[in-house]
């Protein structure tokens, strides 16, 4: 086959056009496509990193107040048992409570006369910030029926 001169300049120029164009086409733009979606993901994945990293600060924050809010439930209970000396005949137990449910505690007691009772059961109500009582059992005590065992479930909000 026999091609003349103006035939093989416009082939030519015809293979130097097109060849661009079509690395172009076929090379360039799926390249560039996959690099946009690789960025996009990029962002997304660094956008959720970020709101992990909130929600893990959150949930650490809440961690801490829960923590000292149990602590504090059972520091002023054991700040009143002291106040009218049954910090020795007693027993506290920190009780697992429900999201958003205040604090708590189950308090023991041993041997303990009426008047003690409600001495105890008058500071309880009246602490600042509030405790609420919301059962007590009074039990009598084997050894003397003067004296009695008590066991009382404590909240706090």
């Amino acid at each position: 086959m026999n091609l003349n001169p103006r035939e093989k300049l416009l082939l030519t120029g015809a293979i130097l056009i097109l060849t661009p164009l079509i690395i172009f086409q076929f090379v360039l733009n799926p390249i560039r496509d996959y690099q946009d979606r690789q960025s996009s993901w990029i962002k997304n994945l660094e956008s959720k990193e970020a709101q992990l990293r909130l929600l893990g600060q959150e949930l650490q924050y809440l961690n801490r107040a829960n923590q000292t809010r149990s602590a504090s439930l059972s520091r002023r209970v054991d700040a009143i048992l002291r106040k009218v000396r049954l910090k020795t005949r007693s027993r506290t137990v920190v009780e697992t409570s429900p999201p958003g449910g205040g604090q708590r505690l189950v308090l023991k007691l041993d041997k303990a006369n009426l008047t003690e009772l409600a001495n105890l059961i008058y500071r309880i109500e009246n602490a600042k910030p509030g405790i609420l009582v919301e059962n007590v059992d009074i039990n009598p005590s084997y050894q003397n029926k003067n004296l009695f065992r008590i066991s009382a479930a404590l909240s706090s909000q």
